[in-house]
C-alpha cells in the first residue's frame, strides 16, 4: 500500500509538473540575463546553451540573427524549426529555460533610495517602498504612477499608506516603474527668534504663518517680536499668524525682538501706572494696556506729555466710539512718555415742566438734542408749553437765549429747533400760559440767567 501511494504521487508530481512546463511554455516572456537551452535532434553543432543580452538578439548556428525578447520558449522553438527546415529534413527543435533571469522592478521619486530592487510574486506596491528606504516628505502629500511598458496604470498612494484598501496595493511586475511625487515647494528662509532658525521648505500657496510653523515658532510673546518680510529688494512688516500675503521662492522672513518702550499712563483709565510697550507701541496701545478708558473719559482731548515737557493734543473719540483710527491721531510714544486722559465732565441742565429737574452729563462722541434733554427729564405733556421752549447758552462770555417752537418740530420736522447741545447749555419748559415776561422772571429766579440775555 505504501508503495502504490508513493507511485501515485509521483505520476501527479509529474504532471503537475508537465503542466508548469507548458503554462511556463506559452505565458513565460523571455527577457535580458534568461538562460536558454536549445537542442535540434541529432544534431549537436547546432545545440547551445545562450545567455540572452541586453539587445535580445541572439545568432544561431545557421539560423541568423532572431529577437527574443517578449517571446516564450514555445515561440523561439517554432521560429528556429522554421529556419532550420529550410536546410535539414523534418528538423525537431525544443528551447527550454535553463535558469530565469532575476525579476526587478524601478522606483523614483520622493525615497529614500531610489532605484532598481529585485522582486517576487509577491511583491507589492508597499514592500517596493519599503525596500528603497520610505517616502521623503509629508505623506499626505505624496502621490503615485505606476508604469508598465507603454501602460500608465493609476495608484491611490494614500489608500495604499492607510491600509484600507487591499486592491490599491498593487502587485509589482518585472520593469514596472513606481513613481512617487512630491509636490512642488519653494525654499523660504527664516531667521531670527524661532527655534529651528534656517531654510524650509513650504508649498507654492503657502503663507508666513506656514513658513513660521516649520520654523518651529517663535521664542517670545509675539506682541513682543517684529515680523519682517524681505523680498528681493523691499521689505513689509508681517502681522503673527499671517495667513494672507503670498510668498516666493527665496525669501526671507525675519523675526526680531522689539525694543520695550516704558510709558505711563494717568486719568480716566481702568489701571494707570507705568507700563512697557513696544517700539511701534501709540498712543491707543498705552491705553488699552492700562485697561482701557472709563466711561467717563474725555476722549478728544487725550494729551501726550513729553520728556521734555511739550504736550501734544490727540483726539481718540473716532476711534472708541465707530473703531476707526487716524493714525495722525494715534501718534507712536517715545520712552518717558506720559498719556493723560482726562475727566470728561460736560453737563447741560434741563428744568421747568419737567419730571426731573436736573444736570445731565453731555455725551462725548453721540450729539446730544434738545428733544433728547427733554426725553432724560421728562417733559410734563399736560403742563409743559412746547412752543416757547428757551434755551440758555453761553456765547463768547454772554449769555444767549434761543426760542425754540418745539411743537412745530414735532408737527412738521422743523430740524432748527432740535438743536444740538453743548457744555452748561440749560433748557427751560415753561408752562403754559405763562408769558414771556413771566419766562424771564422765572429764568431769573432760577439763577443769572436773566442778566445780559439777548433775544433771538
Amino acid at each position: 500500500m505504501p508503495l502504490r501511494i508513493l507511485l501515485i504521487w509521483g505520476c501527479l508530481l509529474c504532471a503537475m509538473l508537465s503542466v508548469l512546463a507548458d503554462m511556463m511554455k506559452t505565458t513565460y516572456t523571455l527577457g535580458p540575463q534568461d538562460e536558454i537551452t536549445v537542442t535540434v535532434l541529432k544534431h549537436p553543432e547546432l545545440s547551445a546553451s545562450y545567455v540572452i543580452p541586453p539587445d535580445g538578439v541572439i545568432d544561431f548556428p545557421r539560423a541568423g540573427h532572431h529577437v527574443l525578447l517578449g517571446k516564450t520558449v514555445f515561440e523561439v522553438a517554432g521560429e528556429l524549426t522554421d529556419k532550420y527546415g529550410e536546410i535539414l529534413l523534418h528538423p525537431e527543435v525544443t528551447v527550454v529555460l535553463a535558469k530565469a533571469r532575476a525579476h526587478t522592478a524601478f522606483i523614483m521619486g520622493a525615497v529614500n533610495k531610489p532605484g532598481e530592487y529585485p522582486i517576487t510574486d509577491t511583491t507589492h506596491i508597499t514592500q517596493l517602498i519599503a525596500a528603497a528606504g520610505d517616502l521623503l516628505g509629508e505623506q499626505q502629500e505624496l502621490s503615485a504612477t505606476l508604469n508598465r511598458g507603454k501602460t500608465l496604470l493609476p495608484v491611490d498612494l494614500q489608500a495604499v499608506l492607510r491600509g484600507t484598501d487591499a486592491a490599491a496595493n498593487q502587485q509589482i511586475q518585472d520593469g514596472d516603474l513606481l513613481t512617487i511625487v512630491a509636490p512642488r515647494k519653494i525654499s523660504v528662509t527664516v531667521l531670527g527668534m524661532v527655534k529651528n532658525p534656517g531654510q524650509t521648505k513650504i508649498l507654492p500657496d503657502g503663507k508666513p504663518v506656514d513658513a513660521l510653523a516649520q520654523a518651529g515658532d517663535l521664542l517670545d510673546r509675539p506682541e513682543r517680536m517684529r515680523i519682517t518680510l524681505l523680498h528681493g529688494a523691499t521689505s513689509s512688516t508681517l502681522a503673527w499668524r499671517d495667513n494672507t500675503t503670498g510668498l516666493h521662492d527665496g525669501d526671507v522672513i525675519m523675526v526680531e525682538k522689539e525694543t520695550a518702550v516704558r510709558v505711563t499712563v494717568s486719568g480716566e483709565v481702568r489701571n494707570p501706572g507705568a507700563y512697557e510697550l513696544l517700539e511701534t507701541g501709540s498712543v491707543m496701545d498705552a491705553i488699552t494696556m492700562a485697561g482701557g478708558a472709563t466711561a467717563m473719559a474725555a476722549m478728544k482731548i487725550v494729551t501726550v506729555r513729553h520728556p521734555d515737557n511739550s504736550t501734544q493734543r490727540v483726539d481718540l473719540s473716532e476711534a472708541f466710539s465707530r473703531g476707526k483710527i487716524d493714525p495722525a491721531m494715534n501718534p507712536r510714544l517715545a520712552p518717558g512718555d506720559q498719556v493723560i486722559v482726562p475727566l470728561w465732565d460736560a453737563t447741560f441742565s434741563v428744568t421747568g415742566a419737567v419730571n426731573k429737574s436736573d444736570k445731565y452729563p453731555l455725551s462725548e462722541t453721540k450729539p446730544t438734542t434738545v428733544m433728547d434733554a427733554l426725553s432724560l427729564a421728562g417733559i410734563d405733556s399736560k403742563t409743559a408749553k412746547w412752543s416757547d421752549i428757551v434755551l440758555i447758552r453761553q456765547v463768547k462770555g454772554k449769555q444767549v437765549r434761543y426760542d425754540l417752537n418745539m411743537t412745530k418740530y414735532l408737527k412738521h420736522g422743523k430740524t432748527n429747533a432740535n438743536i444740538e447741545l453743548q457744555t452748561n447749555d440749560v433748557v427751560y419748559v415753561p408752562t403754559k400760559g405763562m408769558t414771556a415776561g413771566e419766562v424771564i422772571s422765572a429764568l431769573g429766579s432760577a439763577g443769572s440767567f436773566a442778566y445780559g440775555i439777548s433775544l433771538l
